[in-house]
């Protein structure tokens, strides 16, 4: 009898451990968004290997990159002039919704460049931590070029805006404060971008998503 009731327990607690491991391995597989052969018979290797690598978490709705744009932006408005429509949209186009590596691994939402930190003002100085060399594209001479060049790297997200408020209020020209399009007009003719259609580009997402509402 005592012998039956040991093994008993020993299958319990064999069954107990199998289980613990399925629900690990069930976890990992929920996590990582893992689809193995056995799911899909004809996956060849390279795609079992590619499913083995974490899946970056993307966001449900472009609004909830906006919404955490929203406070900050209205913020540095009142201080800089800078329309949250501009702030927010600028950072949708140079961060790509904040999924660039620019952004995620180095704070920087509006692709500003480093051109050495003698060119920075002291508080510049203080936002700025360093430069990343990165492949970008530039249009020039009618077409889209690649090339290395250096961007800042910030320690964050705030005083990469902090540093961008900074930077289109040097570039201001006369009174734009609230007015949108008027600032649209500004970064054209500032060059901020090299691309022909990137006011176009705010526009539309400035309209589409009604960032002016902020302007306020």
């Amino acid at each position: 009898m005592e012998k039956n009731n040991y093994i008993l327990d020993r299958i319990l607690v064999i069954l107990t451990t199998v289980c613990i491991i399925l629900f690990s391995m069930y976890a990992t597989l929920k996590i990582y968004n893992i689809k193995l052969s056995i799911i899909n018979p004809k996956a060849t290797k390279y795609q079992i290997q590619q499913t083995l690598t974490p899946q970056p978490i993307l966001m449900e709705h472009p609004n909830d990159f906006i919404n955490g744009l929203i406070k900050i932006s209205i913020a540095e408005y009142k201080i800089y002039g800078i329309p949250p429509s501009i702030t927010i949209a600028q950072a949708i186009i140079e961060s790509g919704w904040g999924k660039s590596s620019l952004a995620k691994i180095h704070n920087n939402h509006f692709g500003i460049k480093f051109y050495g930190f003698d060119r920075l003002s002291t508080e510049e100085q203080l936002l700025v931590n360093g430069f990343v060399i990165l492949n970008t594209k530039e249009f020039k001479n009618g077409k889209y070029i690649e090339k290395s060049a250096k961007f800042c790297k910030y320690a964050t997200r705030w005083a990469s805006i902090r540093h961008h408020s900074i930077f289109l209020s040097k570039r201001a020209k006369g009174s734009l404060k609230g007015d949108y399009k008027a600032w649209l007009k500004q970064l054209k003719k500032s060059g901020y971008a090299t691309s022909p259609s990137y006011s176009k580009k705010l526009k539309i997402l400035i309209e589409q998503y009604k960032l002016y509402e902020y302007d306020i």
